[in-house]
């Protein structure tokens, strides 16, 4: 239901879009000049994620683009429409060193949810990215019995994936 919801509020969004470009009076107004190609289906454009720069170099583990895009000013606790942020991003995918760098700012809020409601530590931990989740571990602000929108905690994530290692990680730490 919330998929369908979600599909139809995108699917509305680029229609209306299209609507305002056919009856506007600038050279978009064109059918020839167009950005969407007559055969591509407004749908099939539903899955595009918009990130921002700082989004693509965290996930990827690019230190000097996310220290570029920082020293610049983003806001590190900026979301794309998944409401990802470069420090969850990073994490899920282990880059533990671009995860350490995203730490050392003050101003990050390292409890942020995704629209799963998935913290930085629930995605390292679900798919067992042990040192990450070490590093996570570190910072005293991290609560490690959030709950995502199933009711599951880091740890029960981890644990029905069958990571051992992480499970274990995540039992030694004092808080959990």
């Amino acid at each position: 239901m919330l998929i369908q919801s979600i599909t139809s509020n995108r699917v509305s969004l680029l229609q209306n879009n299209n609507k305002k470009i056919k009856n506007s009076n600038t050279p978009a107004s064109n059918p020839s000049s167009t950005s969407l190609p007559s055969n591509i289906d407004a749908k099939s454009l539903i899955n595009i994620n918009f990130k921002a720069r700082i989004h693509d170099y965290a996930e990827n583990g690019d230190l000097e683009g996310v220290r570029s895009e920082l020293s610049k000013g983003i806001d590190i606790n900026l979301k794309d429409n998944w409401d990802d942020t470069a420090l969850i991003l990073a994490a899920r995918e282990g880059k533990t060193e671009t995860v350490q760098e995203l730490l050392k700012n003050n101003d990050i809020n390292v409890n942020l949810k995704n629209k799963a409601g998935n913290t930085a530590l629930i995605l390292a931990a679900r798919e067992g990215k042990t040192e990450t989740v070490q590093e996570l571990l570190k910072n005293n602000d991290i609560n490690g019995n959030l709950q995502n929108y199933c009711g599951n905690t880091a740890l029960i994530e981890t644990a029905y994936r069958g990571k051992t290692e992480t499970v274990q990680e995540l039992l030694n730490h004092k808080d959990i």
